[in-house]
């Protein structure tokens, strides 16, 4: 997804360089970290909850923040509006040890434990696209009129992104000298929302390229995950309990824009 989001980017690159005359399209691509609230799917994959107490993990890794990747279109309708198209890859992943001590019941004092160990590993990614509506506040405060060339050059905007977010779960595990990787899969399709403020400079005299920083909160929670049957995840087996994602969280990163 990343490269797919690179060779868009560079696609539209060409007409937005022919169309600086006009300064109306533009395209910023920017990567952010951000914080995610998983206490759902966490409590679910603890595997002391999932397959009992006998099982340890020295490494109780949990997943709390994840990489954002943006690419953005964005067309000026008014001097200080905007409205755009944008495309988000998210996602986050640990891998943690597991070890299993087995004693048979019948005889637990005179017969010699068996150890399994290996890894768990569980990914959470998510793949959005919608539209957008910037309001551009150094245009709307004529701060591109100023005396100053700092403000002259300051740029900042609020921007406000709706759109379809498809979310995947991925849950494995692999005993050593037992077994392959085993993995299972879960998604979700559901509402994504964001809002951000971004602060940078024009420092492109040609093709007026911008560079800065952005902090924002997207709203991201998903509906009960399904496997590839189309049933639920139900981490209790009593069909009552289910298990989301939920990518809510305060995000910040950097950014760079070719265009107006």
């Amino acid at each position: 997804m990343r490269n797919l989001i690179f060779f868009i980017s560079v696609v539209f690159l060409a007409p937005i360089v022919r169309s600086q005359d006009k300064s109306e399209l533009s395209v910023e691509f920017n990567v952010n970290q951000t914080h995610y609230n998983m206490k759902s799917m966490n409590y679910y994959t603890d595997l002391a909850y999932v397959l009992g107490p006998q099982w340890y993990g020295t490494d109780r890794k949990k997943i709390e923040n994840g990489l954002d990747y943006n690419l953005h279109v964005k067309y000026q309708i008014h001097d200080f509006i905007g409205i755009g198209m944008f495309a988000n890859y998210q996602f986050s992943s640990i891998r943690r040890p597991m070890r299993y001590v087995y004693t048979d019941p019948e005889y637990p004092f005179d017969s010699d434990p068996i150890v399994f160990e290996g890894t768990n590993y569980v990914e959470v990614n998510a793949i959005s696209f919608g539209f957008s509506s910037s309001l551009y506040l150094n245009q709307l405060f004529h701060l591109d009129e100023s005396s100053s060339k700092f403000l002259k050059n300051l740029q900042c905007s609020i921007t406000l992104m709706g759109g379809l977010g498809l979310s995947n779960m991925f849950d494995g595990f692999k005993i050593y000298k037992w077994s392959d990787e085993v993995m299972t899969q879960y998604k979700s399709t559901d509402f994504h929302g964001k809002t951000e403020l971004n602060i940078g400079y024009r420092f492109g005299k040609t093709i007026f390229t911008d560079a800065g920083f952005k902090v924002g909160y997207q709203f991201f929670k998903t509906s009960a995950l399904k496997n590839y049957t189309g049933y639920n995840m139900y981490p209790d087996n009593d069909g009552k309990r289910t298990v989301h994602l939920d990518f809510s969280g305060l995000y910040y990163g950097i950014y760079l824009k070719i265009g107006k």
